[in-house]
């Protein structure tokens, strides 16, 4: 896949740091990552258009690691883990996907739902799990 060099306009607003329905996605403000920041109930639907948002950015900005947020969010979302990890996933790598770290509560559905597909994916993809945001952001920093 050739990466797309130049940001839509309505990239660029993402990029700026649009907010909308709980889910707020920017990019850093030195461009190293993009940040998925989730608060308050996601639905299924929300978070399928939220991560391909952030597929979108990443192969707009040419940014190889994504922070999500999950300590604001509740909802679950089981029967995705399919989806994540056959679609959104490749997809994802595909974009430039390199590192990959959820900053969540220890012991949250966010923390249980990921452990097993973290642990399939580490021969791919660079994956953290953080409870603290500052920790997250030094490690996605580190060997970018």
């Amino acid at each position: 896949m050739e990466r797309i060099s130049t940001i839509s306009p309505e990239l660029e607003k993402v990029s700026a740091g649009v907010s909308s329905n709980g889910h707020k996605l920017s990019l850093s403000s030195d461009g190293d990552f993009v940040h998925s920041h989730w608060q308050g109930f996601v639905t299924k639907k929300l978070l399928i258009t939220g991560a391909n948002q952030c597929l979108q950015l990443l192969a707009q900005s040419k940014t190889s690691a994504l922070l999500v947020d999950h300590r604001s969010v509740h909802g679950t979302w089981a029967d995705l883990g399919d989806w994540q990890e056959n679609i959104w996933l490749p997809n994802a790598l595909q974009a430039g996907l390199r590192k990959y770290v959820l900053v969540a509560h220890p012991g949250s559905y966010s923390v249980m739902a990921a452990e097993p597909l973290f642990s399939k994916l580490h021969s791919q993809l660079e994956m953290m799990i953080f409870s603290e945001l500052e920790e997250a952001k030094s490690w996605l920093k580190s060997g970018i």
